[in-house]
């Protein structure tokens, strides 16, 4: 866990969130910050930093009232950002997500020709996705100042 993080290290732990998320059915992706660990000091001296990028996302859902997900990936290896096409909803119908070989990935608005074996490469640039070597999530209402609404306290509790 990473603060009040909960780390995805096992399909297991992806299962689960995919469960209590509904497969990001009916998913909006609000905010993307993207950080590079390097940095130049006060002073104008650089700081490498072999870890890469981070990459925080939060995820509002329209299920239920008040449904927002946080979920940071470090060490990020790859991603693709496909924004909606003019006139249509950026509202994302579902999601898949795994672990393989130590590498997480998430794809957004995945069809059924995108099987369980994936890897992002030239051919899924149509779609939102990344890769990164680690993930954490947490329910994030409070960053939107909302409350909890007793579906989204129930379904909480049952995870």
């Amino acid at each position: 866990m990473v603060g009040s993080m909960n780390a995805l290290t096992t399909q297991v732990d992806i299962i689960k969130l995919m469960s209590v998320l509904d497969n990001f059915h009916d998913t909006i992706l609000h905010r993307i910050i993207i950080l590079n660990t390097e940095f130049v000091d006060h002073n104008g001296h650089t700081h490498l930093d072999s870890s890469g990028f981070t990459f925080d996302a939060l995820f509002l859902f329209q299920k239920y009232k008040n449904y927002v997900i946080e979920i940071l990936f470090e060490k990020v290896i790859k991603f693709n950002l496909r924004p909606s096409e003019p006139n249509y909803s950026s509202q994302f119908l579902s999601a898949r997500m795994r672990i393989k070989d130590g590498i997480i990935f998430l794809a957004m608005d995945v069809n059924e020709s995108l099987d369980e074996n994936w890897v992002p490469d030239n051919s899924v640039f149509e779609l939102t996705w990344i890769a990164a070597n680690k993930a954490y999530w947490r329910f994030a209402n409070d960053d939107l100042g909302s409350h909890i609404s007793p579906p989204f306290q129930r379904r909480l509790e049952e995870y």
